[in-house]
């Protein structure tokens, strides 16, 4: 999923952002799905567009059947964290030193069930 429009669509919140601020990309399996990439341009940080983005793909995922969200972060991105927090992920494992140099990942998942 991309924020580019090249045609925008009136009653969307995005509407007139001509350049690439924000893409994700997922993979899912039954009713599950795993988000390997969220990432927004740093001129557009701070605006809301990760959430944006998420909070789409989250109902694009949910209307598929979708009922469990997993995905992963390593331990030094602390902004990474707050934010899979603040949109109610929890850490479900954490692989110790996988990165070398101290960095673990973190695992999280979040159910979706709620939004019913």
């Amino acid at each position: 999923m991309l924020a580019q429009l090249t045609q925008p669509d009136p009653a969307d919140i995005l509407e007139g952002l001509v350049e690439m601020v924000g893409f994700t990309r997922e993979w899912q399996y039954q009713d599950d799905a795993y988000i390997n990439f969220l990432g927004t341009h740093p001129c557009y940080r701070k605006h809301g567009i990760a959430k944006l983005l998420h909070v789409r793909l989250e109902d694009m995922l949910f209307e598929r059947g979708v009922n469990g969200l997993y995905l992963c972060t390593l331990s030094g991105n602390k902004a990474a964290i707050r934010f899979y927090q603040r949109m109610g992920y929890g850490v479900y494992s954490v692989i110790l030193d996988d990165r070398d140099r101290g960095i673990n990942t973190l695992n999280y998942r979040k159910s979706l069930s709620a939004k019913q």
